[in-house]
């Protein structure tokens, strides 16, 4: 399943390349047509009714909207595969570099991570600015 801002990206995507391919005027009323039939939605929490509208609203706004929605969809998927093993062989790496410190470097980075010298150092600085004395004097 596709991440929510994955999916406005994919309907942005098919927007300007209808634009591209049909004029600036289809592309603005598929638009305004994709928007007006999420205004008739009941409110709601449920997010796969909401998307489930803007995706029929959208295919339905005109015929060259379906082989775009094809293109886009596939092109979101490849950069998910992507995305995803770039972030895998980033967490790789870095849980090598975790695994060669030693076990001083790692105290620190935990602290360091923890962020409790800054912590430590707002609390510190707490103090009574007086708010509670005005207007009781």
């Amino acid at each position: 399943m596709l991440m929510p801002n994955s999916r406005t990206a994919l309907h942005l995507a098919v927007i300007v390349r209808l634009a591209e391919s049909e004029g600036k005027k289809v592309a603005e009323d598929c638009l305004y047509s994709t928007l007006k039939s999420i205004a008739l939605m009941n409110p709601s929490k449920d997010s796969i009714a909401y998307w489930t509208a803007i995706n029929s609203a959208l295919l339905a706004s005109h015929k060259s909207v379906a082989q775009l929605w094809k293109t886009e969809k596939i092109a979101a998927v490849e950069s998910i595969a992507v995305a995803k093993e770039e972030a895998l062989t980033e967490l790789a790496s870095e849980r090598a570099r975790i695994l060669r410190m030693s076990k001083e470097q790692a105290v620190l980075e935990l602290i360091r991570k923890a962020n409790l010298d800054n912590r430590e150092r707002v609390i510190k600085r707490v103090s009574d600015t007086g708010i509670m004395n005005l207007g009781t004097q």
